[in-house]
């Protein structure tokens, strides 16, 4: 109910890379147990990355994030880090509330796709149908990211 859909994130990623006047890098992040997920985000994503899901310690993460232009992330401990960073973030939210559990600060865009159960803050759809996040259209991440990094 955190988790917008892996080949959605892969099929953003693409896009936001070929409406971009300069080439990016995408560095992927996860905890270990995420491994799997990274895995298949790498195999979906034809554009220029590095798949570093559970293959940092939270000091490499940060450092990593320091380079970051942006991060593109659901709500997240990373998210956080992110903000507290002064990095950037379009995030995407469901089953949480923004302004409670939201990044801090003018720099960051959440999205959210309002659904009458939301926010429900449970980790899997009581209803079984995860509506608040599949319902976030790739189209809007991908013009929220592009409006993000041209400003």
């Amino acid at each position: 109910a955190k988790r917008w859909p892996l080949e959605r994130y892969a099929q953003a990623a693409n896009e936001i890379s070929a409406r971009l006047p300069q080439p990016a890098e995408w560095l992927f992040f996860g905890a270990p147990g995420e491994k799997a997920m990274g895995e298949t985000l790498s195999a979906q994503v034809t554009a220029a990355h590095r798949n570093l899901v559970g293959r940092t310690t939270l000091a490499e993460l940060i450092a990593e994030l320091r380079t970051c232009d942006l991060l593109l992330t659901n709500d997240t401990g990373t998210m956080h880090l992110a903000a507290a960073l002064g990095v950037p973030t379009v995030s995407i939210f469901g089953s949480t509330e923004p302004s409670l559990t939201g990044p801090v600060g003018d720099l960051h865009r959440v999205l959210r796709h309002h659904v009458p159960c939301s926010p429900c803050f449970k980790r899997e759809c009581p209803f079984g149908h995860y509506d608040c996040m599949t319902g976030m259209s790739v189209e809007k991440v991908v013009s929220a990211v592009v409006k993000a990094l041209l400003a």
